[in-house]
């Protein structure tokens, strides 16, 4: 080209297809075919400057640079990456050192600051510093200052200083939340941690949000798997993983949800097999021969079963025995008779959510009794025993009467006189460092917080239901939407698997943040308020010397 272009002849390239190639230009131009290829035609065109090129094809953009220089600059990168990866080699060597001389530079900044925070006394010429060692480590510490030369003394801490730096102890289970504690506050140092208390409960919640048996099995394998290719620090996080996953297949199976399969309505018909459980349950028999009609038909879905149980037998009398004529019914799938008697329907999720809320309110408050008994004596938390007493005494009544028990009318008296005692306890004895009036009236405004705070704590728990109905809808929703799409020819599976995948990937990480968030604020707001948690705790964080490791 250059030799060309010296000669005073210019080149121009041109591309079409080559149907479209006119035979005369060959006539008229210099041109010299170059290739053709899937019926495109490559030609250049030899000309002199000045001279007016009239052909009606593309000009393809040519590269600046030519194949050789391209090949050259290549080889010369691959070089610079082989010096580059050597250096890194002796750089990586290098590591080890620097890991040691930011473990001395960080030591000795410790210490400086740790001299720093020393108390100059006797004209500096002798410095005081205090702080705090955990009592099993004690020893250790003693040992130590003995063979120094300095002088020491102890003495206990006071429970009341709130600049007692916090350790926590737990077993096992518990050392699994303490960062979900930690992300609202440490405890104080004269109150209780609430860390083991409150982890049964949020692996609780976060089954029940999340509410998805096939979800919680995902959670759990995935962890497994994980768990032994991580970093030691980093597995305690993946073991909480399990834990969780373990009590999402748990209510999963209580909520009767498989990724979006509604399992509570696996089929519903009375077998011979059936009417034998019945009776070995001491079901009476002209109830057997009742339900004799309905035997071995079939029913989709429970309430279509109930209600035919109910046209039967009347609305007492599946009431009574409801639970047994539910349990021994076959299912459609063999498997699922085993444990489908613990599933709920929606009306039960939402019961068992308020139960469940009711009893970590009162466990809460059983809590702040122990802390005020530990923190200034029985006396105070008398009144916080009232309030458990008044709520245990009107649960039990209604509970009891509604359950045929006994009348409420028969035992009036006793549900008066339970009620007496806690007011007493609550009004006489919420603050005993105050005169009677004074108590009396920081009982009635005591009163008011607590039956106001209470029922909207309950009601707070109502989320778990709501999260958990979410959870199983979408992954319903998603179920029956790609079912639609295996009706499009040939390529329905592939389009049914993609967006079943996809569908359920998004339901799982949106329930899974939901389930996380909201057991916290369960926790964190209703929970820790009810046990009367103070928080405020500063982490223990003691002086040491880092170490090399090896």
């Amino acid at each position: 080209m250059e030799r060309l272009a010296e000669a005073g002849i210019q080149t121009a390239f041109y591309i079409c297809p080559a149907r479209r190639f006119q035979p005369e230009w060959r006539e008229k131009y210099h041109i010299a075919e170059i290739s053709n290829v899937n019926g495109q035609l490559h030609f250049v065109v030899f000309f002199k400057p000045g001279e007016e090129i009239l052909i009606e094809a593309d000009r393809p953009r040519l590269p600046h640079r030519s194949l050789s220089e391209l090949h050259q600059e290549l080889q010369m990168m691959e070089e610079r990456e082989a010096e580059i990866e050597k250096r890194l080699d002796e750089a990586v060597q290098g590591i080890p050192l620097l890991e040691q001389a930011y473990r001395e530079i960080v030591s000795e900044y410790q210490y400086y600051m740790a001299r720093q925070a020393g108390i100059p006394e006797a004209s500096e010429k002798v410095i005081v510093l205090e702080g705090y060692v955990p009592a099993d480590r004690e020893n250790k510490l003693t040992e130590y200052l003995e063979n120094t030369s300095v002088y020491y003394f102890r003495e206990e801490v006071d429970p009341t200083d709130k600049n007692v730096p916090i350790l926590l102890k737990n077993n096992k289970f518990a050392r699994l939340f303490e960062p979900i504690g930690k992300l609202f506050s440490l405890p104080a140092y004269h109150e209780l941690d609430l860390t083991p208390f409150f982890a049964p409960f949020f692996m609780l919640f976060f089954g029940f949000c999340l509410g998805d048996a096939g979800y919680g099995l995902l959670v759990l394998l995935a962890a497994t798997i994980f768990k032994k290719r991580l970093k030691p620090e980093m597995r305690s996080l993946v073991t909480l993983a399990q834990f969780l996953g373990g009590a999402t297949v748990l209510m999963g199976i209580v909520t009767g949800t498989f990724f979006g399969i509604n399992l509570l309505d696996t089929g519903y018909t009375i077998t011979a097999h059936s009417l034998e459980f019945f009776r070995q349950q001491n079901v009476p028999a002209e109830i057997l021969e009742k339900i004799t009609s309905l035997v071995n038909h079939h029913f989709s879905a429970r309430d279509e079963y109930l209600a035919a149980l109910q046209n039967t037998l009347g609305p007492e009398t599946l009431t009574k025995y409801k639970s047994i004529l539910t349990r021994y019914a076959e299912s459609d799938f063999r498997i699922i008779n085993y444990f489908r008697f613990i599933m709920l329907d929606s009306m039960g999720i939402f019961t068992l959510s308020l139960i469940v809320g009711a009893i970590q309110i009162i466990f809460g408050m059983c809590l702040k009794a122990a802390n005020l008994i530990i923190q200034r004596g029985f006396k105070y938390a008398l009144s916080t025993f009232g309030w458990i007493w008044i709520i245990l005494s009107i649960a039990f009544f209604m509970l009891g009467s509604k359950a045929g028990w006994f009348s409420l009318e028969s035992v009036k008296p006793v549900f008066y006189a339970c009620l007496g005692v806690g007011g007493v306890l609550v009004f006489f004895f919420n603050n005993p460092d105050k005169n009677v009036f004074t108590r009396v009236g920081l009982g009635i405004w005591d009163s008011y917080g607590v039956v106001t705070g209470i029922f909207g704590d309950l009601l707070s728990y109502i989320r778990l239901f709501a999260l958990a109905m979410s959870s199983s809808i979408l992954g319903f929703v998603f179920n029956a939407i790609s079912l639609q799409l295996l009706n499009i020819p040939y390529i329905g599976w592939l389009f049914f698997i993609l967006l079943l995948a996809a569908g359920h990937t998004l339901n799982l990480l949106l329930s899974a943040l939901g389930s996380f968030v909201h057991p916290m604020r369960l926790t964190f707001v209703e929970f820790y308020k009810n046990a009367g948690f103070a928080g405020g705790g500063k982490e223990y964080k003691p002086f040491s010397k880092l170490t090399t490791n090896t």
